[in-house]
């Protein structure tokens, strides 16, 4: 893969499952993230079936991914090249870019918009399929990512101010800015490539078991590239 053709866009924020985007530009920034999912599995209370459900923070996502726990270094990343045809779902090490791939898309199609007052290709909407690889403790799944992405001239994935990096249409796409819901400190974050929700299945081994764990609905915050 020739990364020059990648941009790597953190995520700031998650719910529901992890991700950053990575696509392509020459110069790259690390950006820090921070992910929450819910999980929801099966289980049984004498014999009765009952709901799993799980919070899940960025950290424990990239642990199932690499089966381990996860150094600082380690985050989630969606990697999209620049005519928005391919897109990967990665664990991205932001010391020494190593990158190991979780799912890659099956499909990937974009709706775009031009600045009216440039009249330059600025935004775009996409809906992409994700297969889950056998990596980790995943077994495999699906996931399906809805959402929007800033554009530069070149057509990749950028980031813009966060004051900036609104749409009216949001709240009705289902999509909103999660980074001041995660804990910790996300007044760095100054910068937004856009947002996005998704839902799927995630096959997790456990205990030398494969469960099914449904990903009913997430949300995604996109930030900076990522070095």
């Amino acid at each position: 893969m020739n990364v020059k053709k990648w941009t790597v866009l953190g995520v700031g924020s998650l719910v529901a499952a992890v991700a950053s985007v990575w696509g392509g530009s020459s110069g790259f920034l690390s950006v820090g993230s921070a992910a929450y999912t819910i999980a929801v599995s099966q289980t049984s209370d004498g014999g009765i079936p009952r709901y799993d459900i799980q919070s899940w923070w960025g950290p424990d996502i990239v642990a199932l991914a690499s089966g381990a726990q996860p150094t600082n270094n380690q985050v989630l990343a969606l990697a999209i090249n620049c005519d928005s045809s391919v897109g990967l779902l990665v664990v991205y090490d932001t010391v020494n870019s190593n990158i190991t791939t979780i799912a890659q898309t099956t499909s990937f199609d974009t709706v775009q918009e031009a600045d009216l007052t440039t009249g330059m290709t600025n935004l775009e909407r996409f809906v992409a399929i994700f297969d889950v690889q056998p990596v980790g403790n995943l077994a495999g799944g699906y996931l399906t990512v809805a959402g929007r992405l800033h554009l530069d001239t070149n057509g990749c994935a950028t980031a813009v101010l966060a004051a900036q990096d609104r749409d009216p249409l949001d709240k009705a796409m289902g999509d909103e800015d999660i980074v001041k819901l995660t804990p910790g400190n996300h007044k760095g974050i100054t910068q937004r490539s856009g947002q996005a929700h998704f839902m799927g299945v995630l096959d997790v081994i456990s205990n030398g078991q494969t469960n099914t764990v449904l990903v009913p609905t997430g949300h995604l915050t996109f930030t900076g590239q990522l070095s």
